[in-house]
């Protein structure tokens, strides 16, 4: 009889445990982690700051840079460079930015974290909302920089450098290295480079 009481009592914290479990990676999945971003998702807007973005809209690339700094540091210029490339500059985007939400032409992922709801017919992500499309980029880029590091034996020193590092799995067309580097150089949406 003891012996069934702890067994009840032990599957009843299982199951606590796994609902805890579950919501916070849903509640970190929907606003990044909630101890160390300021952004909050309510309804269908992101506030940050002194911003109001629609989720069901893609907002300016200057917009999604300032917010996406919140997660990717100084990795967001880097993600707003292939959101550019990828799907287009202000309201420009592509069909999968229209139609999956997916800015960067993310492919859905075989072994790492995602925040991405499903995949394309061609294997492209598909994503609720543009924001979970920047929070899957947060994975991709952990996954990535841990092969970096093991390969290099150190971080990448530049942005390039690192593109050059993912460039044949992630797209694999010169115009588009070449594209990726100029934007790179040219492209700056801090608030004192008068872009």
């Amino acid at each position: 009889m003891r012996t069934f009481a702890l067994f009840g009592a032990f599957s009843l914290f299982l199951i606590g445990w796994s609902y805890w479990d579950a919501n916070y990676r849903h509640n970190k999945r929907e606003s990044g982690d909630p101890m160390h971003t300021p952004v909050v998702i309510k309804g269908d807007s992101l506030y940050y700051d002194s911003l109001t973005l629609p989720l069901n809209a893609v907002p300016k690339a200057r917009d999604i840079y300032t917010v996406s700094k919140t997660v990717l540091d100084t990795w967001a210029h880097m993600f707003i460079v292939l959101k550019i490339e990828e799907s287009g500059t202000d309201g420009h985007l592509s069909k999968y930015g229209r139609l999956y939400n997916n800015l960067v032409g993310m492919r859905f992922p075989k072994r790492r974290p995602t925040t991405a709801i499903g995949k394309s017919p061609t294997g492209y992500a598909i994503f609720r909302h543009w924001w979970d499309c920047v929070l899957d980029f947060d994975y991709f880029l952990e996954d990535h920089l841990k092969r970096f590091q093991k390969r290099k034996g150190r971080a990448p020193k530049t942005e390039m450098e690192f593109v050059n590092f993912i460039f044949k799995g992630y797209n694999g067309h010169n115009a588009w290295l070449e594209d990726v580097d100029w934007l790179l150089r040219n492209i700056n949406y801090e608030p004192d480079s008068g872009f």
